[in-house]
């Protein structure tokens, strides 16, 4: 069996014209065209204090395997980077075109907002939209932790 699906961002779509604090960010990936056996499910979830990361791969082996990791941050350079993320993620959301892209994974972008709403609206998008975020969030991961697949995808 092969997996196969577009690459996605999802995020909710806001009411008013001022963009509302940002409180988490998720981004859920998948393996695009690929072997069961390399197939795998993956969260990344940034808040202004934490940073966590989850890998489940579709059927386990020796090759590909369950991991997963934590950081709490409260240093001012996380802090900053956090701030520069979500004006980053921001900027994307507002103008990101649909374009299909198939077989290269799924990403869902999950954006919660200070008043516990999120931004939620399904399309697909250039990976170049996304190169500025990775590199803040590289900047946000310890460097002994497994680093998310789906930023080689991006990058």
């Amino acid at each position: 069996m092969m997996w196969g699906l577009g690459f996605k961002i999802a995020v909710s779509e806001m009411r008013d014209q001022h963009m509302k604090k940002i409180t988490d960010i998720a981004f859920r990936g998948t393996s695009g065209f690929t072997s069961i056996e390399s197939a795998y499910e993956e969260i990344l979830t940034i808040s202004s204090e934490s940073i966590s990361y989850e890998y489940k791969p579709v059927r386990e082996n020796e090759h590909n395997y369950t991991q997963s990791w934590t950081c709490q941050a409260k240093s001012p350079m996380f802090q900053e980077n956090y701030e520069s993320l979500c004006g980053k993620i921001q900027k994307v959301m507002e103008h990101v075109e649909d374009i299909f892209c198939p077989d290269t994974g799924t990403l869902t972008v999950t954006v919660t907002l200070e008043d516990g709403s999120n931004w939620e609206k399904y399309y697909t998008f250039t990976v170049k939209e996304f190169e500025d975020s990775i590199s803040t969030i590289e900047k946000m991961i310890p460097s002994s932790e497994v680093r998310p697949r789906f930023m080689d995808q991006i990058l």
